[in-house]
């Protein structure tokens, strides 16, 4: 019996479908990338079979019980969970118009302008850890 089932899922938005009959089978222990450029489809995908989104057409069978259409948390208790990315604060350069830094609590006060100049490689980075790390 396979772990997870697509079966001709089908999403759209209005006039646009973000997900046309989309099929696949995995089975335990087996490993399955999608992949697709910006605007496929992909997290449409994710977030039909989590249960963010209920599907127009298709199933979705999680170890042979039907789980599309459900709620997140139903199809989380049938075992199908997700996740997001987080990225460690320390250690992620975030951007606010043309300056970036190094991430920091909301406390801390915003680096100065040329503290990201290391971006575009005129300048070395001031770079201080946080407070309370070493």
């Amino acid at each position: 019996m396979p772990l997870l089932e697509v079966e001709r899922l089908c999403k759209r938005f209005g006039g646009v479908r973000a997900v046309h009959e989309v099929s696949f089978v995995l089975e335990e222990g087996e490993l399955l990338g999608i992949m697709g450029p910006n605007g496929s489809g992909k997290t449409t995908l994710f977030n039909l079979i989590a249960g963010a989104l209920r599907p127009d057409a298709g199933r979705i069978r999680f170890a042979g019980t039907e789980i599309g259409g459900r709620p997140p948390h139903r199809v989380c208790a049938a075992g199908v969970a997700r996740t997001f990315q987080l990225v460690p604060r320390s250690k992620t350069c975030w951007w606010e118009g043309s300056t970036a830094g190094r991430a920091r609590p909301r406390r801390q006060r915003r680096p100065r302008r040329d503290a990201c100049s290391a971006c575009s490689g005129s300048r070395r980075a001031r770079t201080s850890p946080r407070r309370g790390s070493r």
